[in-house]
């Protein structure tokens, strides 16, 4: 049966809204932009083939599950590019482009410094955005993943970037060689402590990607003691982190040899990246 944008648009923002879909019209409309692969407003009377119907339909009815948005339009925009996004991979959260931001005016300020590792890239969000920004910059990115390092390549291809990644499958650094080192690392690792309470759509994200032990800072356990003979002189670190993490970090990087670590604030003021610069020697 076929049916009007704007008598489909209603159907399928009702079916959201009932669901408890905050955003729930907008949203409907995303979708149906997506299936009708242009924007919906100008043809509000448009008339709307059966098979398309049926297939909105089906997209309402899984997000309604709190199946995320990206997952079934498939992509999303991020710091400038594009993005494919699936289950595989963790979706790229507004935070993370502003870790992108951090590490692409620091790379700017330092002209030298070229060679990034991305630790736990997943869909390669990070470094195919700071390659793309920044044509000087040759990225290394990690995933223990081997589906994840799929859809990295793919996004680095789709980006015009691939000749200047080196994706290897392995836990943060271990698939390089101890004579690797970077001018920068940067890293969005998991960091959601388990068993904290989550919203429903995280439950269709890999947990590899966002657990990380009790206090949420398992992974940087791994990562911060290999840092410091991983970096150049002159190099930095960039870390995202959860909320409330800035005094655990802290101790962590103390104890594990780093010494005092910068934390930054993410738009919302919330305490949400580490940064550790290792100086030049003397």
């Amino acid at each position: 049966m076929t049916m009007n944008v704007e008598t489909l648009w209603d159907e399928g923002a009702a079916a959201l809204r009932a669901a408890g879909i905050g955003n729930a019209r907008n949203e409907a409309r995303w979708l149906l932009e997506h299936v009708l692969g242009t924007p919906c407003a100008p043809f509000g009377t448009q008339v709307v083939p059966a098979a398309e119907c049926r297939r909105y339909r089906a997209l309402v009815k899984r997000r309604a599950q709190r199946v995320p948005l990206q997952y079934l339009a498939g992509a999303v925009e991020f710091a400038g590019i594009v993005v494919k996004v699936t289950p595989s991979v963790l979706i790229p959260r507004p935070e993370t482009e502003e870790l992108v931001e951090l590490a692409r005016g620091w790379l700017v300020q330092h002209g030298w410094a070229q060679r990034v590792a991305d630790l736990g890239t997943g869909s390669g969000c990070i470094a195919v955005a700071l390659a793309r920004m920044l044509p000087a910059v040759e990225c290394w990115a990690s995933d223990v993943s081997r589906a994840a390092l799929r859809v990295a390549r793919e996004n680095a291809r789709r980006n015009g970037v691939a000749e200047r990644m080196h994706f290897a499958c392995g836990s943060w650094f271990e698939c390089w060689g101890d004579e690797m080192r970077f001018d920068m690392i940067i890293t969005n690792p998991p960091y959601v402590e388990r068993g904290a309470r989550v919203e429903a759509e995280l439950g269709y994200e890999p947990e590899e990607a966002l657990y990380a032990g009790a206090d949420g800072l398992g992974a940087y356990r791994e990562i911060l003691p290999e840092v410091p003979r991983r970096l150049n002189a002159g190099g930095i670190f960039f870390g995202e982190m959860g909320a409330g993490q800035a005094a655990g970090m802290r101790g962590l990087a103390r104890a594990c040899g780093i010494g005092e670590v910068e934390i930054l604030s993410d738009a919302g003021g919330r305490e949400r990246f580490v940064k550790w610069e290792r100086g030049r020697e003397k």
